[in-house]
């Protein structure tokens, strides 16, 4: 096997077993490839979910650049 067969493989194989961010939204959340370029480009994405007993859902997802330490240190700020 060549060299640059061997990377291509890796390369897919990597890509393959990168885990989905959104799976644990599925049913009620799906991202087609499309909505995720959008977040990927820094837009905003935001979906109306179905109501269910007069409830409403409304769900939204945006890139965010930051380690999950500064996450957690920023989440709890965020509610004041």
């Amino acid at each position: 096997m060549t060299m640059g067969v061997a990377l291509l493989l890796l390369l897919s194989m990597a890509s393959a077993a990168a885990p989905d961010p959104f799976a644990w939204l599925q049913p009620a959340v799906t991202i087609d490839a499309a909505a995720r370029a959008r977040i990927e480009q820094g837009e905003v994405m935001v979906r109306v979910l179905p109501a269910v007993d007069a409830e409403l859902g409304v769900f939204a997802a945006a890139r965010l650049d930051a380690d999950g330490e500064t996450l957690a240190a920023w989440a709890p700020q965020s509610r004041r």
